[in-house]
């Protein structure tokens, strides 16, 4: 019994000497260690869902710079939430992933490097020539300086080549439909006649069923608007150099009513209003939609695809193709549209409490991730165990490459592929990955191709906001550009579905001459006089 209480007592007095080490940690005092003597680092990721760290490719890496990681990470729907959550409470891995864009820039990044949340990069980074690279690359980096210094690492999408400067967000519909009502047109490049006689063809032939001839994903809606408008989100420069709601552009406005057409004449979705995150996939791949608006990423596209190939009827390659087939929609003006991009999405951060120390042993792991060895490492795992190499061939061997029933390789769990995420989404592993679906990524690169193509023919309209409003951080910008674009997005919602309180195109207008809308322009256009 003496033996049993003395062990008890022993183990909380162990918890309360870890408890109390950890607190320190929180607060930038103190490093932690394992007993091996590794350095414990607690990194916090959107794409570490299915990875706890516990693989040999981890412990690979953990040997060779003599750490020890502890990974968690956030849900999508949650992200921002969650990040804020961990900051108020005090309680920041050491380093975190947040989805940093323009819209919340001045109340996440400028804030949090004003209260001593996260902490700035060394000043010379030529340590680190990998990730210097990197950073040196990526689009409007000069904007992400605040008070001469960075603060964060951004997620590079390619690190090998330049990416598109467009989003892959459009559409994808069945083509084997088209086919057997007569509508397809050859490559799957169509007019704004021949896209809007689809629509209608579709409309007629499954009017009587639970099909909708076009339906966009929630947050895209309406996708229509695209082949009209000139600019993004919420701020336009007119003619005469001065900045205005975008919402309320003429070209924005014809759009406007033609999405207003589509929805009364029972094209759209009729319950797009009301839908929830993931129904309109669900209901595309229910064989519920004809078309179907997108971001076609190699990850969503690939899904899609799994979805569709389930369906009993689709049970060959050529019928999987057809049911998923992409589009290529010219506007009323002849040209196609697609929404611009950075050459990042999000930002890795690294707690304002942690050790140089800690935080250059990251760095010089990050850069690693990004060099030869580590990108090897990423995309095929341990040289003499999962692959050999003799000169620039790769074979893949069985023990580190299981194979299902039907000749495909498993997933696994990598923790270099991981890592890699906290500074670029591997967008460059694409062709290499024995894991990405060929079929996928070859479709979505011939239809990169062709725009890349539409783009230097001058066929390519891309919207983009003007970099010197984007990026511009006013007091009452900061505070209600992000409320004001989910509110337009609403406002656009309720009138093309004649949703009360927005009934006209009076009361449309008017929610854009708020004083809110009229102040944040003034602002804006003093600021850039």
């Amino acid at each position: 019994m003496k033996k049993f209480i003395c062990l008890i007592l022993s183990l909380l007095f162990a918890a309360t000497a870890l408890a109390s080490l950890t607190a320190c940690t929180e607060e930038g005092n103190e490093d932690v260690y394992t007993s091996d003597g590794e350095l414990i680092i607690n990194v916090r990721n959107l794409y570490f869902n299915e990875w706890n760290g516990d693989d040999v490719y981890t412990a690979r890496i953990g040997k060779k710079f003599n750490v020890k990681f502890v990974p968690s990470t956030y849900s999508w729907a949650d992200w921002t939430q969650q990040v804020q959550q961990a900051i108020n409470g005090g309680n920041v891995s050491d380093v975190f992933h947040f989805n940093l864009d323009n819209y919340n820039f001045a109340r996440s990044y400028k804030f949090w490097a004003d209260d001593g949340v996260i902490k700035p990069l060394p000043d010379d980074m030529s340590r680190w020539p990998n990730l210097k690279k990197l950073i040196d690359s990526t689009s409007n980096i000069s904007s992400l300086t605040y008070n001469g210094k960075l603060y964060c690492v951004p997620v590079a999408k390619n690190i090998k080549s330049e990416e598109a400067p467009f989003s892959p967000f459009t559409y994808v519909y069945r083509r084997d439909w088209a086919k057997q009502l007569g509508v397809y047109q050859e490559n799957d490049i169509y007019t704004w006649e021949q896209f809007n006689a689809l629509l209608n063809a579709f409309k007629a032939a499954y009017k009587d069923s639970e099909i909708s001839a076009l339906a966009d994903v929630e947050w895209g809606f309406p996708s229509v608007i695209n082949m009209f408008k000139n600019e993004p989100h919420c701020f336009a420069v007119d003619a005469s150099g001065k900045v205005v709601a975008s919402y309320t552009t003429d070209k924005y406005l014809e759009g406007l009513e033609y999405a207003k057409t589509l929805v009364n004449n029972g094209v759209y979705y009729d319950d797009q209003f009301s839908a929830n995150s993931g129904d309109v996939s669900k209901r595309y791949y229910g064989g519920r939609v004809g078309v179907f608006y997108e971001n076609l990423s190699l990850s969503n596209y690939t899904t899609l695809r799994k979805k569709m190939w389930e369906r009993s009827e689709i049970d060959t390659k050529e019928k999987l193709d057809d049911a998923t087939a992409i589009m290529k929609v010219m506007g009323p003006d002849g040209k196609y549209a697609l929404e611009g991009t950075d050459n990042w999405f999000s930002a890795t951060f690294f707690a304002g409490g942690i050790s140089d120390a800690k935080m250059e042993k990251l760095l010089y792991v990050m850069d690693w991730l990004l060099s030869e060895e580590g990108t090897m490492m990423a995309v095929y795992g341990i040289e003499g165990y999962d692959y050999d190499k003799t000169g620039d061939e790769i074979t893949l061997r069985e023990e580190g490459w299981e194979k299902d029933l039907d000749g495909k390789y498993i997933e696994k769990y990598n923790g270099a592929k991981y890592l890699r995420y906290m500074c670029t989404l591997g967008y460059d592993l694409f062709p290499l990955d024995p894991l990405v679906d060929k079929d996928a990524y070859g479709i979505l690169s011939d239809w990169s191709g062709f725009m890349t193509d539409m783009n230097s023919a001058g066929k390519l309209r891309i919207l983009v906001e003007d970099a010197r409003v984007k990026w511009l951080t006013t007091t009452r910008k900061a505070e209600n550009s992000g409320k004001m674009l989910d509110n337009a997005n609403a406002t656009v919602m309720q009138y093309v579905y004649g949703k009360a309180p927005i009934s006209t195109i009076s009361d449309y207008k008017a929610t854009f001459e708020t004083d809110t809308w009229k102040k944040v322009l003034e602002e804006i256009n003093n600021a850039l006089k």
